[in-house]
């Protein structure tokens, strides 16, 4: 599978690390949903895209300025109309949360040894809406952390895009847990299989997590 050079990283700034908010005041909980999506342009206006595929429209109308198409954000809404033909009309409930949302880098394996690799406490990882997903959580005490996904080059095999997760603390004090998320978006075409290694300090280290893409 030939790979692309995609662009690169992902700065783990705090506002897009928030902890997990509680949502309930003054919602209908009965209907409320919550989910990771896509952004999205409808010429003018700001949309998003489910997992599923299903695409929400705002009840308010949202500026294309808030967020560029692509971005990644976790949005709490209640949907007011039934899904039809894949489109639901929503009303957003909380605030639209960025997450931090990159493409995979290509590199030769001499360079992608040269990355910093240090171990991540690891909540969750999935596969969806073109990317590899992950819920995480981090030590932050004031310096920047940093998060890149790696894809060498060659690979080893023909129906598997092998990936690797690179954490930076960049030597960050030891200060005050926050949980965060982030998208990694996959190349195109999608390949069949996706295999994600992370190092991770809850889990025994180093991990491989497999996913199915194409049956």
């Amino acid at each position: 599978m030939k790979l692309r050079t995609l662009s690169a990283l992902v700065a783990l700034a705090m506002l897009a690390m928030s902890c997990d908010e509680d949502v309930s005041s003054g919602i209908d909980l009965t209907n409320f949903r919550q989910d990771l999506v896509s952004c999205l342009h409808d010429d003018d206006a700001l949309i998003f895209r489910t997992d599923e595929g299903i695409l929400l429209y705002p009840e308010e109308k949202l500026s294309t300025n808030l967020l560029s198409a692509g971005q990644r954000a976790i949005i709490g809404y209640v949907p007011t109309t039934v899904s039809k033909d894949g489109e639901m009309k929503i009303s957003l409930e909380t605030a639209i949360r960025p997450i931090p949302s990159a493409a995979i880098i290509v590199l030769p394996s001499d360079s992608a040894a040269l990355l910093p690799d240090d171990p991540i406490y690891l909540a969750s990882v999935w596969y969806g809406g073109g990317c590899i997903n992950l819920r995480y959580q981090i030590e932050y005490y004031h310096t920047l952390h940093r998060l890149l996904m790696v894809a060498l080059d060659p690979q080893l095999h023909s129906d598997t895009l092998d990936v690797r997760l690179h954490y930076d603390r960049a030597g960050d004090a030891a200060g005050y847990y926050r949980s965060g998320y982030a998208s990694f978006l996959l190349p195109e075409p999608l390949p069949a299989n996706v295999r994600v290694r992370i190092n991770t300090s809850n889990l025994g280290g180093e991990n491989d997590f497999m996913f199915t893409l194409k049956q």
